[in-house]
């Protein structure tokens, strides 16, 4: 049980090691927004290098095993702080997003996009919530936001050209239903 809780600590000490590093390196490139991505960055190649392994099929293929739960249908959005309390605070999980409007500043304010598995996306909730903003100050914090989608919107993917893109979240008008809101973070 020790040696489980030994590897924990390490996994989130380097975790956080990342985070504040890359954050650092961010923010003297890019101000607050640089801090932000240098975090995000950070982290993300943290669990890469800790946790190597193969790319996850971007579509779910008809034959072979059972792929992850829904891979290609949660997306997290990652939104500034300021926008999302000027045009998104209305949000809640369970809503279905129905007005474009609302998908358009979605595709205009979203600086960072995230796809996964169930399993993944628990792990990034549990980290969000350990990293959740104490001061009121909103510059440099971020909200994420969860969707689940009725399919799959190849345009929310890495390689999505912007047209690709904009129509992906417009697509969300129909098919996108919001799974969670974290609290403001940095």
């Amino acid at each position: 049980m020790t040696v489980e809780n030994d590897r924990e600590q390490r996994e989130f000490l380097a975790k956080a090691l990342a985070v504040g590093l890359g954050a650092i390196a961010g923010g003297a490139i890019g101000g607050p927004i640089g801090a932000a991505f240098g975090a995000v960055a950070a982290l993300l190649v943290e669990e890469n290098l800790s946790n190597p392994k193969p790319p996850e099929p971007e579509l779910e293929s008809s034959s072979g095993p059972p792929q992850p739960q829904i891979s290609n249908r949660l997306v997290v959005l990652a939104l500034r702080s300021t926008q999302f309390r000027e045009y998104f605070s209305h949000l809640s999980p369970g809503q279905k997003i129905t007005e474009k409007t609302t998908c358009e500043l979605l595709y205009r304010n979203t600086k960072y996009i995230w796809r996964g598995t169930q399993e993944k996306f628990k792990e990034l909730k549990e980290q969000v919530e350990k990293l959740a903003a104490k001061d009121s100050d909103d510059e440099g914090t971020f909200h994420l936001v969860a969707l689940e989608t009725d399919e799959g919107l190849p345009g929310l993917g890495k390689n999505a050209n912007p047209l690709e893109r904009r129509d992906a979240f417009l697509a969300l008008a129909s098919k996108g239903k919001i799974i969670w809101v974290s609290p403001r973070y940095i």
